[in-house]
């Protein structure tokens, strides 16, 4: 029998699951959080880029970047903010679920006005 090679590209369950290390706040002031963290243990040479969002008790941003690090600016003093980020694969379908995929997270608050941390 003959056997037929498929060129598309299936993405792993490694991959779909992978996510980034190491997410920490570095820096924050009344106004910005700097975040940066780690490419993923698996696949890290497959990063396209990572998509980086930020929540607040109202709205949600978000944005991609190729670097391991993001600064959110134009914040409010004394909120609470969520950052979230994940990787995206090249060759993958990005509009799977990103409800299911593994979001890193971390939660932070901005100090009051002029309180460098």
């Amino acid at each position: 029998g003959s056997t037929t090679v498929s060129t598309r590209t299936i993405p792993t369950d490694i991959e779909i699951n992978e996510t980034v290390q190491y997410l920490k706040v570095q820096n924050k002031t009344a106004s910005y959080l700097y975040v940066t963290w780690q490419v993923p243990k698996l696949g890290e040479n497959c990063v396209e880029r990572y998509h980086v969002r930020l929540e607040d008790s109202i709205v949600s941003q978000y944005n991609f970047t190729n670097l391991t690090s993001f600064k959110f600016s134009n914040l409010k003093p004394c909120k609470r903010y969520v950052i979230y980020v994940l990787p995206h694969f090249y060759n993958h379908q990005h509009h799977l679920d990103l409800q299911r995929r593994p979001w890193r997270k971390v939660e932070v608050s901005t100090p009051a006005e002029d309180n460098v941390i």
